[in-house]
């Protein structure tokens, strides 16, 4: 997407990586198929994971703390229910070896004990549309 065309769209984040994938998710929540469903930028995950008991020590402090968030939570709007988490993921920041990409592990470790399915899109991946969409057809089928 053009740079221009990115600035004419809602912001979200200071940061365009972001902005262009709500824009995509909320192309794909205007399909019939997903109009159900609403999007929330940063969400705690503190407020996500209420449920503790599983985790390990290292992922229930991570999942508590008040900075902790996830990119995109895309949710039924009838029961406010969690349907997926979405990250962007920069390229040099998440890299492995980094301490960003502990984290991410950190999360997914968590979300996955919480049944909660986790899409993460790379800076430098194409075709995010389409992925989005493919996912939620996996998660709201089943």
């Amino acid at each position: 997407m053009p740079l221009a065309e990115l600035k004419k769209r809602k912001r979200v984040s200071k940061y365009d990586s972001e902005n262009l994938i709500y824009s995509e998710i909320d192309a794909v929540l205007q399909e019939k198929a997903y109009r159900g469903l609403g999007v929330v930028f940063q969400f705690p995950l503190s407020m996500l994971v209420r449920n503790r008991e599983n985790l390990t020590t290292e992922e229930s402090s991570y999942a508590a703390h008040p900075w902790t968030k996830t990119d995109f939570l895309v949710y039924r709007r009838v029961d406010k229910s969690p349907v997926l988490v979405i990250e962007v993921d920069g390229y040099a920041f998440h890299r492995e070896g980094t301490r960003q990409a502990e984290r991410d592990a950190l999360k997914d470790a968590v979300l996955s004990k919480c049944g909660l399915p986790i899409l993460r899109l790379s800076t430098i991946g194409s075709d995010e549309r389409n992925r989005i969409r493919k996912k939620l057809e996996d998660v709201v089928a089943s």
